[in-house]
C-alpha cells in the first residue's frame, strides 16, 4: 500500500535516531487469522478514544469478515459472552478492485477526525444516539476498533432490499442529518470556520470514486436499469 511502502519506511529509519527507529511500524493487512489477536492487543492497551471495551479478552475470540463494503476491510470480533467489536482497516487501495487500484489509506484518519468533529458539533448526547463508540484508533495500521451493531440490529440496506422502510429510522436519520447540515453549512458559520471545515474534510478523490462506481457505472452497463438511464 502506497502510504506504508517499504521505500518510505526505509527513509524514515535512516532519518530517525536509533531509539526512535524501533517505533516505526510496517503496514500489515489484517485477515481473519490475525484480526482477533490484533483487536485483543488494541483493547488491552487502550486506544486514544478511551472507553472500556465490551469484550472478555481472556477467552477465545470468534472472527468473521463483514462482506458488502467495497472500499475497506471489515471484521466482527466476538467474545465468548456474545459481545463484539467492529474492526475496519483502510489499505492503500480499493478492496473490490484489488492491487491495481490506488486510494490513500489516510481516509481512515479523515473518518475518525470526522467523528470527533461531529461529536463537537452535535454534543455528546445527540452524537451518542447516532454514531458508534470508538474504542481504538491505530494510525500506523490505519485501522479502527469500534462498536459493532450486530445481534438484533439489521442494516438499512438489508431492510430496504427486503421492502421494509421503517418511518422511525427515516425520521431519526433525517433529523440528525438536518442538524449536521444546519450547524456546519457555509451560510450558517463564520467564513473562517467554513474554510477550516473545507480544508480538513474535503475528499474529492472519494467523491469521484463514488460518482463513477456507485451512481454512474451501473446505469451505463446494467441492462435492467436502461430505462432509468434514458429518463431525462
Amino acid at each position: 500500500p502506497s502510504s506504508f511502502g517499504q521505500g518510505r519506511v526505509r527513509i524514515l529509519l535512516l532519518a530517525l535516531p536509533a531509539a526512535s527507529a524501533a517505533r516505526v511500524s510496517m503496514f500489515v493487512l489484517l485477515t481473519t487469522a490475525t484480526v482477533g489477536d490484533y483487536a485483543r492487543s488494541r483493547l488491552a492497551s487502550g486506544g486514544p478514544e478511551g472507553g472500556a471495551a465490551p469484550l472478555r479478552l481472556d477467552g477465545d475470540l470468534k472472527v468473521c469478515e463483514i462482506h458488502g463494503g467495497n472500499i475497506n476491510y471489515t471484521f466482527a470480533v466476538e467474545a465468548s459472552n456474545g459481545a463484539a467489536v467492529f474492526v475496519k482497516q483502510a489499505a492503500g487501495l480499493i478492496k473490490v478492485l484489488g492491487a491495481g487500484s490506488s486510494l490513500s489509506s489516510d481516509r481512515m484518519k479523515l473518518e475518525c477526525a470526522a467523528y470527533r468533529e461531529w461529536e463537537a458539533v452535535l454534543g455528546p448526547e445527540t452524537y451518542r444516539r447516532h454514531f458508534p463508540r470508538i474504542y481504538s484508533v491505530d494510525a500506523d495500521q490505519t485501522a479502527v476498533v469500534m462498536e459493532f451493531f450486530g445481534g438484533t440490529y439489521r442494516s438499512l440496506q438489508d431492510s430496504l432490499l427486503a421492502g421494509v422502510a421503517d418511518p422511525q429510522v427515516a425520521a431519526s436519520l433525517g433529523a440528525v442529518m438536518a442538524e449536521m447540515h444546519s450547524r456546519t453549512h457555509c451560510s450558517r458559520v463564520p467564513r473562517e470556520e467554513a474554510q477550516r471545515l473545507r480544508a480538513n474534510f474535503a475528499n474529492a478523490r472519494m467523491r469521484d470514486i463514488q460518482l463513477e462506481w456507485v451512481f454512474s457505472k451501473c446505469y451505463r452497463e446494467e441492462p435492467r436499469v436502461a430505462h432509468l438511464a434514458a429518463d431525462p
